[in-house]
């Protein structure tokens, strides 16, 4: 039974939903127009001069696999996702970041009909890159995670 890639992301954003205290967009970013912030993530008021709420952006990513056993070689798949993390300042992404990993690293996706690996972080530093794309600038870093699914 091949994997359903939407299943799997699902749990994901899931599990950072209940486990971090940040808002969790499913794999897209606020609308530009609304870069400016929204009632739970962003900024609260006028940019750079008010609280800024920090969020995380789910991507499943190209790659991983689908293998098997010879009767069945497509029914086990390897996955791949990035937490993008974005905070304000350097120390706030990282905290966001930490949070990710926390989250995630070591736990179980519950997907139905299959039994997932505990999850782990094959990139778990992805570094902070300041964004001067946006004004005032953000930060963002992107760990990555792995799991391995096969049907239960």
């Amino acid at each position: 039974m091949i994997a359903s890639l939407r299943e799997h992301t699902d749990a994901l954003v899931t599990r950072l939903v209940s486990a971090t205290s940040v808002t969790v967009f499913d794999a897209a970013p606020p609308a530009i127009d609304d870069l400016g912030g929204g009632a739970d993530w962003g900024w609260q008021g006028t940019p750079g001069q008010s609280t800024f709420l920090p969020y995380i952006v789910v991507y499943p990513l190209a790659g991983g696999t689908f293998d098997g056993p010879l009767g069945c070689p497509d029914d086990d798949a390897s996955l791949i996702w990035q937490a993008t993390c974005v905070g304000a300042t350097r120390a706030q992404c990282q905290l966001v970041a930490d949070q990710a990993l926390s989250a995630l690293i070591g736990h179980r996706l519950s997907v139905p009909g299959r039994s997932v690996t505990r999850l782990w972080a094959d990139f778990p530093d992805g570094g902070v890159i300041r964004d001067d794309t946006v004004q005032p600038p953000l930060f963002i870093s992107v760990p990555r995670f792995r799991g391995e699914s096969r049907p239960a």
